[in-house]
């Protein structure tokens, strides 16, 4: 899907849904999206009145104390002047440049692999760690009609590394 990523402006969203705590070392993000499709979690959070958008967002929030610590917000974009329940977390998707590659959901990991390698031989840009990382899954669902990508389960995801230009 195309080798250099695509540099872009987003943000700034504001996002509630369901953490989770993992680590780079024992990545357990796909085993988390299992559970919360089966056990109902993600249904109930596509049901709240708060929801701007139907569209995934998996937040990947790091710690610069432990490098290989990480929590994973599976949330929504929140209406303007929403109310949230404190039963979800929150984040913000600052506004900001980044680095955009689509993946399919089976290679997101590889996916995001490639961003190291293209840090390492790009002289302009730089990972932001002020910032969050994030996979958008985009969806274009109507009411009760299925976008294509939810009908069919063919779901293309947009990672995000939040980037700046170098010094």
């Amino acid at each position: 899907m195309g080798n250099s990523p695509k540099i872009v402006d987003f943000g700034p969203v504001k996002v509630a849904g369901l953490l989770h705590k993992t680590s780079h070392s024992n990545n357990t993000i796909s085993a988390f999206w299992q559970s919360v499709f089966e056990d109902g979690r993600h249904g109930s959070l596509h049901g709240q009145s708060w929801v701007a958008s139907h569209s995934d967002f998996g937040i990947c929030i790091e710690y610069a104390d432990n490098p290989d610590s990480m929590d994973y917000l599976l949330g929504l974009a929140v209406k303007e002047g929403a109310n949230v329940p404190d039963e979800y977390v929150q984040a913000e998707v600052a506004a900001g440049q980044y680095a955009m590659l689509k993946s399919t959901v089976e290679e997101i990991g590889s996916t995001w692999g490639r961003f190291e390698t293209w840090l390492a031989e790009n002289g302009e840009y730089a990972a932001d760690v002020s910032r969050h990382s994030f996979e958008y899954y985009k969806c274009e669902c109507v009411g009760d009609v299925k976008c294509e990508a939810c009908a069919t389960g063919t779901m293309i995801c947009e990672l995000y590394l939040a980037i700046k230009r170098k010094n």
